[in-house]
């Protein structure tokens, strides 16, 4: 089946009243009718989550982690040298 897509929009549009009134009965929320959005961003009054802010820190603490192992192999092979 192939139909244009501007006639569908059209239809659907003059239609929208009698769309709803027959959706009624199955709790249907909204119809979009395919125009973008525009929602205002939330305040940004926290930085990060905590979930990011756990991922952060656990990410220091493997970074300490394996720079302290560097150092202690690095301090091991330059003792056996000697």
């Amino acid at each position: 089946m192939i139909f244009m897509l501007s006639l569908l929009y059209s239809v659907l549009n003059k239609k929208q009243t009698d769309i709803k009134r027959y959706l009624e009965n199955y709790r249907v929320l909204e119809i979009a009718n395919g125009a973008p959005v525009v929602t205002k961003p939330r305040s940004q009054r926290y930085l990060l989550s905590s979930l990011e802010v756990g991922v952060v820190v656990l990410g220091c603490v493997v970074f300490v982690g394996a720079l302290a192992a560097a150092i202690c192999v690095g301090c091991v092979r330059r003792g056996k040298q000697m």
